[in-house]
Formats: C-alpha cells, structure tokens, sequence
C-alpha cells in the first residue's frame, strides 16, 4: 500500500468496520486500542475524531485538543440530555463562547461524506438551551470549547500526479465581516490560501503562501505526519488544525478522520498528455476531462458570454456549453459576491467538462456552501455542483492571460487532470 493512500480506509456504517482501526492503534498504544475497542458501540462519529485527536496531541506539546464533552451521555433510541453532567463540566471549563458540533453515529469514520450536519456556535448564558433542543430533535452532539483563528483543514495523502505522499493545507483568510477583523475557516472558505508540502521532506511543492505562513506550515505538516505514523496511520486522512493568530506556534488540532469522498478515487488515465501549462491544489474532485475552451465574461466577446463588459446578464444557448471546458473570467466571478454558483450550475447543465479558472471555484477541502450560514439551504446544490467534472481554480494569472490570448486568435483545446489533491492543465 502506498504511504499515507487516500483509498485505503475503507468506510461502512456496521461498528464492525472500525475494528481495524484498533488493531492499527494496538502496535503503538495497546490501552488506548482496547478502550477504542470497548466503547466502539458507544461512541460516535465525533467522539472517535477527538478520541484520536486526543493521542496526536499527546505526542507534540504546539498540538492541543479544546476541551469537549459528550452531551448524549444515556444512549438509548433517542440521544437523553444529561443536563446535569454538562452543568457541571460547564463550570469546570468555562469559556465565553463554545461550539454544538453533529456527532452521529454515521458521521466522520463511518461515512465518506463531510459536512452533512451543521455545528452551531453559542455563548455559555446558550449552551443547555441549544444542547436541550438538539437532544429533543434525536441529535447526537457534542460540545467543545469555540477557538477564535485561522481555520486550516489539512490533507494527508498520496498524490498520483506526483508520485508521492503530500500534505495539503487550506487555510482561511482575514475577513471584517460582522466588525472587526476575525479569520475565515477552509471548512467552508472556496477562496482558501492552499499550499502543498511533501510529507518526508516538508518543502513547499505547490500552491503558495506569505513566507511566515509556508514557515509555520511546514513545521505542522512535519509534526501531522510525524504523529499520524506515531500513533500507526499510514492511510489517507483529514484534519482540521485552528491555528492561534496571535501565537502562530500554537495549533488546536479539533478534527481527524480518513480521507472523505471529494478526495478518494483512482485516475484513469494519470499519465501526462500534451504539455504541461499550470500545477493547483484547488481542485473539486477526481478526474479527468478534456475540450475546447468557452471564455465566459470576457469583456472582448460579451455577446457569445453571460455577461457584457458591465457584467450584465445575456442569454446563452447551452450549446456554447456542451463538451466544453469554461474559462471563467476572474473579474466576472468576483463581480458576483459569493461563490457563483447559478453560473456554474447554468454550465453544467449545459454539458460543459470542465472549468477553468484564476479566481475560486469549488474547492474539495470546504464541506459545502461559500458562507457557513448558507451551507443548510444549498448543501444539496453545492455538493451536485461540485461533483460534475474537473473544476481547477486557483490557476496561475500568466497562464489564464496566455490562454485568453490565443483564444483569440482560433480554438484551443486542452485536457484538465485531478487527482482530488493536486490539479494539472495541459495543451493538447
């Protein structure tokens, strides 16, 4: 088996499916494996994630765990709130804000989706109300303490394009939404700072970042996979570390589990054809599609788009689509606030492959919508639009410029390659 392969965990809902997980943790933790094994039937989805958080963190002492607790402590058909016993682990690990997190029991190690149920951010006056309410609805929860920073969800994987194990972080960005300034989170961020680094070395191998960024992440994927190999994961799998803004040496490690469905699946074709253009770590899902370019929001040729040079709509027929790979203007998807995903739906629907793009697109490390509050009304319709061909999007300015232009002068056909980590554009 390849190191660190994305495949390799294999998903099922039965408590049988997660007994190799023990036998993995038994060869460097025989008391953690047995305990893991004893509580297999109680635990959830959520608690076998922090479960295991907990044993990364005690191998690097920059890794932490935010305080948690199970809030279904009675299992029976319907999830029991115990409000006694969260009263009292609320006095004792008293925070101003914490956060409900979903931990059913098909959830994280169990089922290949993420971002299927939402979590929900309260206040400590909040917390029994929300957990109260929840509880009644059948939901299992959990409840953890809300750490303010940079949201970072990392891949550990093996990458078909270049042949070796990789570590892929997103990470979210300064936002002055709500007042005042406060970090996004790659969770749910499409316009996330990715960046690559190989697992053995740690040198940046694609995407990019500011320079202290690429320094503080380099020694995080070093410790990840350090302490995933510590602990017997060798398989592909995915966390979420939110980083101190204000320590960027401390790292809140409040996620892991195997490689979800976006990043997981084989190329059939993973050998190059044609020459290579652009390498990006901003991809959707795995695949590989090829065709001419249609160039949507070019402000040259406004009628044959979807927009005029004023970004104003025009009808298109969905033959401009079909068998198509779409080059989207950078300027035109910033003009729309948010993720565009009516244009993109309107492209899909009309036949288009594959998309192409300097701007952001549907990034596989984000669990659904562009905004987290948009996530619930839309899931299903992001995470449609999300599956249908290759889309690559953080692609480098000189490469989209060179392509426009020769756009221009005739037809120019190209094939777009993902391997559901790293991303690759040739001209054929």
């Amino acid at each position: 088996m390849k190191l660190f392969d994305v495949n390799a965990w294999k998903y099922g809902t039965e408590t049988g499916s997660l007994r190799p997980l023990a036998d993995i943790l038994a060869r460097s933790n025989p008391k953690a494996a047995e305990k893991l094994s004893e509580v297999f039937d109680l635990f959830s989805g959520k608690e076998i994630s922090l479960f295991l958080c907990g044993m990364l963190e005690g191998r690097y002492p920059s890794l932490r765990v935010p305080a948690w607790f199970t809030a279904n402590q009675e299992r029976e058909e319907k999830p029991r709130f115990n409000e006694a016993a969260l009263e009292t682990w609320r006095r004792q690990h008293y925070d101003d804000a914490y956060i409900v997190r979903s931990s059913h029991r098909n959830e994280d190690w169990r089922d290949a989706r993420s971002g299927v149920h939402a979590s929900e951010t309260c206040t400590w006056h909040g917390l029994t109300e929300k957990v109260r309410s929840a509880c009644e609805r059948g939901e299992e929860v959990v409840v953890q303490h809300y750490v303010w920073g940079i949201g970072c969800v990392i891949d550990v994987g093996y990458s078909e394009l270049l042949e070796r194990p990789i570590v892929r972080i997103a990470r979210g960005n300064k936002s002055l939404e709500g007042g005042g300034v406060r970090w996004t989170s790659a969770t749910w961020d499409h316009e996330a700072v990715i960046s690559v680094y190989d697992a053995e070395t740690c040198e940046l191998v694609a995407g990019g970042d500011e320079p202290r960024m690429v320094e503080v992440f380099t020694r995080l994927a070093k410790e990840v996979v350090s302490a995933l190999q510590g602990i017997g994961i060798t398989f592909g799998v995915q966390l979420e570390v939110i980083v101190n803004d204000r320590n960027l040496k401390e790292w809140n490690l409040v996620q892991v589990r195997p490689s979800p469905e976006h990043v997981r699946g084989h190329l059939e074709s993973p050998s190059p054809t044609g020459a290579l253009l652009a390498t990006t770590p901003a991809v959707n899902t795995v695949g590989v599609c090829e065709g001419e370019i249609v160039h949507i929001g070019d402000p040259f040729r406004a009628k044959d788009s979807l927009t005029s040079d004023l970004y104003r709509e025009y009808p298109v027929s969905p033959e401009a689509f079909k068998n198509k790979i779409v080059l989207w203007d950078y300027a035109f998807l910033k003009h729309q606030r948010y993720q565009p995903l009516e244009s993109i739906r309107t492209a899909i629907a009309g036949g288009a492959v594959g998309h192409l793009t300097q701007a952001n697109l549907f990034v596989n490390s984000a669990h659904g919508g562009y905004l987290p509050y948009h996530r619930d009304g839309l899931h299903e319709k992001w995470e449609n639009a999300r599956s249908q061909g290759v889309q690559l999007g953080h692609v480098d300015r000189m490469v989209i410029r060179e392509l426009e232009q020769k756009l221009r002068a005739g037809p120019v056909r190209l094939r777009l390659v993902s391997d559901g980590l790293i991303g690759r554009v040739y001209a054929l």
